[in-house]
């Protein structure tokens, strides 16, 4: 029973590893064909597998923030709106004369900053959906994880099953 369970279990890890080197091989691919990199951060992007009692549960991609927004895209505006300041509120501002004596800010006058949209709609890259498709990560995992888990499933079932017979 024990080689039994420690055989699927090193069976679901190698599916886990498989499937970790492909996804990270197809997004490394897709961040290159997508994106000029400048700084590289990009393509410090990794994937890890989370196994919890022998199973995978999840495959988790860490990534820089702006990687998740470049793939979603961005559709906000944000308005800002009108304000009024007083003369007080404004800092000391130097003369441009030879003197450098500066003008307090009592001895101007306020002003209004006009309100404007901000917006910057862009569409979404989903340079990680497309690295998902192109690894093909979800079809051989869950191949190699029924295979597995079959081994786990009859060996748990079996032993209760002949109890009762």
């Amino acid at each position: 029973m024990a080689t039994e369970e420690t055989d699927w279990q090193s069976k679901e890890k190698a599916a886990a590893i498989k499937a970790v080197a492909s996804l990270k091989r197809a997004l490394n691919s897709s961040i290159s064909k997508h994106f000029n990199s400048r700084s590289g951060q990009l393509r410090k992007s990794s994937v890890k597998d989370d196994i919890k009692d022998g199973m995978l549960d999840r495959l988790i991609l860490k990534s820089p923030k702006y990687s998740f927004v470049l793939h979603h895209g961005y559709d906000a505006v944000e308005e800002v709106q009108p304000k009024n300041r007083k003369g007080s509120s404004v800092k000391p501002h130097f003369r441009g004369g030879t003197d450098g004596t500066s003008i307090s800010g009592y001895q101007r006058s306020g002003g209004s900053v006009s309100g404007f949209k901000r917006s910057s709609k862009f569409e979404g890259a989903g340079h990680i959906t497309e690295a998902i498709y192109a690894s093909n990560v979800l079809e051989t995992l869950a191949n190699d994880l029924a295979e597995s888990r079959a081994v786990y499933v009859t060996s748990n079932i079996l032993p209760t099953w002949q109890r009762k017979v």
